[in-house]
């Protein structure tokens, strides 16, 4: 199975708990509504009642009617657009599919004509075989990195040490007078400047070789990639790839487009659904002053006191709609609730979803197994019963490395090959950085070493010792005869 049809199920599971987010949002937003006009239907009736002096400082009804109107008028129109968005989204993914398919097809033709081609199967399999060697080797030059990085720092911090190299102590180029001379040895035997030294040079030039080797595997890797890379672009020429290609740049900007339109809906949208929205700011201030002196439950009991009998058929509406109203406002209480534990589903689902591109999943270097179920996989997750790393480290079980011969498409190899050389290429200037710096004034030395320094051997057999003292306990420590 290849990256694109891993992360297919991730991106669908995404999707699904997106759109019952949606859906949750829709039915916060819809009973909230549902409240907020019983609200009024209660308080309208309340009004009218005119023992209870309700109408100062409220807005009149009929505008009321109108705000409640506008507000459920603008929700329909954002889900209106909000539906168009989503279907050209997934217009635009099902386009996608099917041009991915045509691809597919034509970059199958093209495989098969290098399969046929012996000089790119050649290339392959040095491809392939290079790889190898580079993955093999990975550790061995990281151990040999580091061992340079933890003991070269240490032969530029004792400054007797540094001032006998910097003089050229020890070597055919040293001058100096006899009692220059003298000095120089006694302070030399004080350091152990000569096996110092020895340790030294030895570790630069397991460094230098070290770098050498693996830029060498770099340079390799380099020139084969370019070889299969212009036999493919060939091949796709032929079959008539590159033209599909750009289509499919396109229709992809096109997918983005429609996503990013849907989302500038649904930001809108969710401030009806935080009751953030203007109309419902102007009904709940309007429901504010008319409650300013008592509440509805307050109000509802003085409805019973009322002398006048043509208030009865008030009352007895009021009576119907205040229980519809209690039964509102648990609805939306519980609608909001569904839609919060909604909310963080999906972003648990999204979470997981950007991991899996953020790892090395999305690398085409490696293929992943068919027989697996991730759904299965992805449902564990979801429901709490696995961790998001527990379902990487499962993926990454049920995966292995893409052969350059014919495992997967040459485009997916290549492309492998060009983050490894970045990776090494990093890799290599830091390594070079952290070397320049510790073996100042020792780079003219190292050519002028014995050849037998043990560079090509990883630090437990290397031989490059750091900085020694014959009082430190043990080996390792930076020897001196005496203290002074």
């Amino acid at each position: 199975m290849s990256p694109e049809k891993l992360l297919h199920f991730f991106a669908h599971n995404a999707r699904k708990h997106e759109r019952l987010l949606h859906q949750a949002e829709e039915d916060a937003t819809q009973s909230g509504q549902l409240q907020l006009s019983l609200e009024h239907e209660v308080m309208e009736r309340l009004r009218r009642i005119a023992s209870l002096q309700l109408t100062q400082n409220a807005t009149p009804d009929h505008e009321m009617q109108q705000v409640l109107a506008q507000r459920q008028q603008a929700i329909a129109a954002l889900r209106t657009q909000l539906h168009s968005a989503e279907d050209q989204v997934a217009q635009a993914l099902e386009a996608e599919a099917a041009l991915q398919l045509r691809i597919d097809s034509l970059d199958r033709q093209a495989q098969q004509q290098l399969l046929e081609n012996q000089a790119y199967t050649k290339v392959a399999q040095h491809l392939d075989q290079a790889m190898a060697e580079n993955r093999l080797a990975t550790a061995s030059v990281a151990e040999i990195r580091q061992e340079c990085a933890d003991k070269l720092p240490a032969f530029n911090q004792n400054r007797l040490y540094s001032f006998l190299r910097e003089r050229q102590y020890g070597t055919e180029q040293y001058r100096g007078r006899l009692l220059n001379r003298w000095c120089d040895d006694w302070l030399a035997n004080k350091v152990n400047y000569r096996e110092n030294r020895a340790n030294e040079l030895s570790l630069l030039n397991m460094q230098a070789h070290n770098e050498a080797a693996q830029s060498e595997r770099d340079a390799r890797l380099a020139s084969l990639a370019e070889e299969a890379s212009e036999a493919l672009g060939l091949a796709q020429r032929t079959v008539g790839l590159a033209p599909l290609q750009a289509e499919q740049h396109t229709l992809a900007r096109a997918v983005q487009a429609a996503k990013q339109r849907a989302n500038e809906v649904q930001q809108k949208l969710a401030e009806f659904t935080r009751n953030e929205d203007p109309h419902y700011q102007r009904a709940r201030q309007n429901m504010t002053e008319l409650l300013k002196s008592r509440s509805l439950e307050q109000l509802l009991d003085d409805v019973k006191k009322t002398p006048d009998p043509s208030d009865d058929a008030i009352a007895l509406e009021l009576q119907s709609l205040y229980p519809r109203l209690k039964d509102a406002e648990q609805l939306s209480a519980a609608a909001c609730k569904a839609q919060a534990a909604s909310k963080v589903t999906y972003q648990r689902a999204k979470l997981l979803e950007r991991a899996v591109r953020g790892e090395r999943f999305a690398v085409d270097q490696y293929v992943y197994s068919d027989d697996f179920d991730y759904t299965a996989l992805i449902a564990q997750y979801m429901d709490g019963t696995l961790q998001r790393d527990q379902v990487l480290e499962q993926v990454e079980q049920h995966s292995q490395p893409a052969s350059a011969g014919f495992q997967i498409d040459s485009k997916s190899v290549l492309h492998g090959v060009n983050v490894l050389l970045q990776v090494a290429s990093a890799v290599s200037a830091a390594s070079s950085s952290a070397g320049s710096s510790s073996s100042t004034g020792s780079s003219d030395s190292v050519s002028r070493s014995s050849s037998s320094s043990g560079s090509s051997s990883s630090s437990g057999s290397s031989g490059g010792g750091s900085f020694r003292s014959s009082g430190s306990s043990g080996g390792g420590g930076f020897r001196t005869t005496d203290s002074f």
